[in-house]
Order: structure tokens, then C-alpha cells, then sequence
């Protein structure tokens, strides 16, 4: 009867180290994602309050790097940058955003 575990034992710890489980359990770090899109910024009161970036297809955008003479509730712009992988902020308005380019519209 040992024998019958050990070797149930044994088939499962083979599946799990074989080399298609390992694959798809593995964490992988994402490639950023480059974007670029027309967006309305925005104050946001909370945590303080900061300035987001609402896109024209409505998505939100929580900027870390937004230059300070951009920051002016209701300003049209247009915007080319990456989302942060793997980002969190601790306001969880919008997507974290590095801005590599900004201009009004």
C-alpha cells in the first residue's frame, strides 16, 4: 500500500515540474505598452488630490511623471507614452502611465 502512494507521489511531483506546467506557472515580466492618445486632464481630490488623464474612449490614466505647467483641469492634450508593468499607485484612479511626450491640442 506504501508503494501505491509513493508512486502516486512520484507521477505528481513529475507534472508538476515538467517542463509545460513550469512554462505556463511561470511569472514573466510584461513588456511595457506604448500608447499614444487624446486626453482631457482632469483634478482628481483624492488622496490628496492629483491630475489624471481621462482618454477621448474614456479610459483613465493616473500619470507619474506629468509635467507640473500640464497639470490644469480640463486642458485637451496629446499624449504618447508606457503603462507601467506590474504598476499599483496608491490613489488606484487609472492605469499608471510614463509620459514620454505631451502637447496641448
Amino acid at each position: 500500500m506504501h508503494r501505491l502512494w509513493l508512486g502516486l507521489f512520484m507521477v505528481l511531483l513529475a507534472a508538476c515540474t515538467h517542463p509545460a506546467a513550469a512554462g505556463s506557472s511561470r511569472s514573466e515580466t510584461p513588456a511595457a505598452t506604448r500608447l499614444e492618445f487624446s486626453a482631457q486632464v482632469v483634478w482628481v481630490g483624492v488622496e490628496g488630490g492629483f491630475c489624471g488623464l481621462i482618454a477621448a474612449d474614456g479610459r483613465r490614466f493616473e500619470p507619474v511623471n506629468l509635467p507640473a505647467d500640464f497639470c490644469r483641469d480640463g486642458l485637451p492634450v496629446r499624449v504618447s507614452g508606457t503603462l507601467v508593468p506590474g504598476g499599483v499607485t496608491m490613489c488606484m484612479w487609472g492605469r499608471p502611465l510614463r509620459i514620454e511626450s505631451i502637447r496641448r491640442r
